[in-house]
C-alpha cells in the first residue's frame, strides 16, 4: 500500500507543477471532479489565498482547511455564471457519460480561464491501450469511479472550445509515457474565455 501512497504523491506533484504557472491571476478556482482533493491541497500549500472548491459526485470524505467541497448530481453544477475566475478539469471528463455537456457546464461557470487536461488518442487502435491504462490507475481508489472512457478527439475539443468561446492559448503535450506508446496523450489546454478579436 505504501509504493501507491508513493505513486499518488508523486503524481499530485507533477499535476500541480503542470497547473500553478496559470494561475497568478486567480483569485477563486473550481477543481471540477476534485476526487480526494490532492490537487487542490497542492495548489493551496503553495496559494494560500487562493479560494478554492471542490466538486465531484463522489465523496472521498476529506476535507482538507481551506478547501470547500461539493458534491453534485453529474448533471449541472450547482452554481451561478461566471461564478469562478478559473476551472480546472484534470483527467476527468473521460469518466462522464457526456463529456461535451459537462464541458459546457464547466464554461457556463467559469469567468477568466478553463485549465482542461484529458487524454487524447491519437490514432483509433490507441483506444483500447488507454482503456486499460485508464483501469489501472484508478482500479485501486478506495471509491468507485465511473470508467465510461469517453475519449474525444483534438478535434472535437476544439470544436468545443469554438463554440463556448473559448480560445485555445496553450495545447501542451504533458504526456509522462514515450511517444511510441499506443496510449494516446495527454494533454494541457488553456482555455481563456471570450478571447479579444
Amino acid at each position: 500500500m505504501q509504493i501507491f501512497h508513493t505513486i499518488q504523491a508523486t503524481h499530485t506533484a507533477m499535476k500541480v507543477g503542470h497547473i500553478i504557472p496559470y494561475l497568478s491571476d486567480c483569485r477563486s478556482l473550481l477543481d471540477f471532479g476534485c476526487g480526494d482533493l490532492s490537487l487542490v491541497s497542492g495548489l493551496k500549500k503553495i496559494l494560500p489565498d487562493l479560494r478554492i472548491t471542490g466538486v465531484d459526485i463522489v465523496d472521498f470524505g476529506i476535507r482538507p482547511n481551506g478547501i470547500l467541497f461539493t458534491k453534485y448530481n453529474g448533471e449541472k453544477l450547482p452554481f451561478k455564471n461566471n461564478s469562478f475566475d478559473v476551472v480546472i478539469a484534470y483527467h476527468v471528463l473521460h469518466h462522464t457519460d457526456d463529456p461535451q455537456k459537462l464541458f459546457a457546464e464547466c464554461a457556463r461557470v467559469v469567468r477568466k480561464k478553463i485549465l482542461l487536461v484529458e487524454p487524447i488518442p491519437r490514432v483509433s487502435f490507441e483506444r483500447p491501450f488507454m482503456m486499460i491504462l485508464d483501469w489501472v490507475f484508478n482500479v485501486w481508489k478506495n471509491k468507485t469511479i465511473r470508467m465510461p472512457f469517453a475519449f474525444l478527439s483534438e478535434s472535437i475539443w476544439y470544436k468545443l472550445f469554438h463554440l463556448h468561446h473559448l480560445g485555445v492559448v496553450v495545447n501542451k503535450d504533458i504526456e509522462p509515457f514515450p511517444r511510441w506508446l499506443p496510449t494516446g496523450r495527454s494533454h494541457l489546454f488553456v482555455l481563456h474565455k471570450n478571447p479579444k478579436k
